[in-house]
């Protein structure tokens, strides 16, 4: 579609418009008045319409100037958004990062820190896809979505074909009810003890889960005489469970939840065992970062720190009743 008229001569006549002269709309433009009158001439001509009635000095809009100066804002008002939006999105001020996690990171760890960031990026969306580790891989390298969080076991099939970025190491914590008497009589156990216990655990299939039971395996306990009461997918509910005394269970000291854990819940340590998943960073190799993601990146690596702090935090929680002087003779 050929138009009548083009963004300079729009730019001409919002300018006389707005000045209500054509002197001054021409040293706003820098441009000379002859060269300015003839760019209009050629615009009214264009159209078919009389835009501006001249005055002596003064000008005066027509009707018709009246509702093409309407149009001519919006139409130029559009075109500095697009170059902003541009330029937003080359510096990365906007964009979209497609983000893939699996279950227990989606749910804990990451709001606070999509939050975080979106405080300091307003103009920058995402999207969440929820999955295995495995699965969230080939959707990078499909480049369904531009970084996964994850945490656990890596495959080792998959891991060369990816950005691999270590992020934190987690530390999962055996929680049991605080209950009145105490729910068991030591507040370190040893491995053996374990066997005793009634313990309400993730999905069987599921990464955390087979990364405890690699850890406990390694630490010769044997997975099948522990007595498995439930298996549970959230986090949350499991502490619920635990908090009414049905049993025990292994949690992320990052993914507590601190009221409940401070008000119904005790950890226990457990003498020579000592369970820390790496949470990891995972990206496609083959392919250039957007601006966008590189932001977004740098925004998650510095937030590393608080979240380290929480975590200890958390753990720490364990020693309050435990006697310093065990830990520093490693009698753990």
């Amino acid at each position: 579609m050929n138009l009548p008229f083009t963004l300079e001569q729009l730019r001409i006549f919002k300018a006389i418009a707005s000045k209500g002269n054509f002197t001054k709309a021409a040293e706003n433009l820098c441009i000379s008045q002859p060269y300015l009158s003839r760019k209009l001439k050629t615009l009214e001509s264009r159209l078919g319409n009389l835009l501006i009635r001249c005055d002596k000095n003064q000008v005066e809009l027509t009707e018709s100037g009246k509702i093409f100066l309407t149009y001519s804002e919006r139409i130029l008002g559009l075109c500095e958004e697009s170059c902003r939006a541009l330029k937003d999105l080359q510096t990365g001020e906007r964009g979209k990062v497609k983000i893939g996690n699996t279950y227990t990171v989606f749910t804990y760890l990451l709001p606070p820190l999509l939050t975080s960031f979106r405080n300091k990026y307003k103009q920058i969306c995402f999207g969440n896809w929820i999955g295995p580790t495995r699965s969230l891989i080939h959707k990078i390298l499909a480049r369904e979505i531009d970084i996964a969080i994850v945490n656990g076991d890596l495959p080792q099939d998959l891991i060369k074909k990816v950005n691999l970025i270590r992020f934190i190491d987690d530390e999962f914590l055996l929680i049991i009810p605080n209950t009145d008497p105490p729910f068991l009589s030591q507040e370190r156990i040893d491995l053996e003890t374990l066997y005793s216990l009634n313990f309400i655990t993730f999905p069987s299939g599921s990464g955390a889960q087979i990364f405890i039971n690699k850890i406990l395996t390694a630490s010769k306990i044997d997975i099948d005489r522990l007595n498995i009461i439930m298996e549970v997918n959230e986090i949350e509910t499991i502490q619920y469970h635990v908090a009414s005394s049905s049993g025990v269970a292994f949690v992320p000291a990052s993914m507590f939840v601190p009221n409940l854990m401070s008000e119904y819940l005790d950890i226990v340590d457990i003498r020579h065992l000592k369970i820390n998943p790496t949470i990891s960073i995972i990206m496609n190799s083959s392919f250039p970062n957007s601006k966008t993601l590189e932001i977004f990146c740098e925004e998650l690596m510095g937030m590393k720190h608080d979240i380290l702090v929480d975590i200890t935090e958390t753990a720490d929680y364990l020693i309050d009743d435990i006697e310093t002087a065990d830990y520093l003779t490693g009698q753990l």
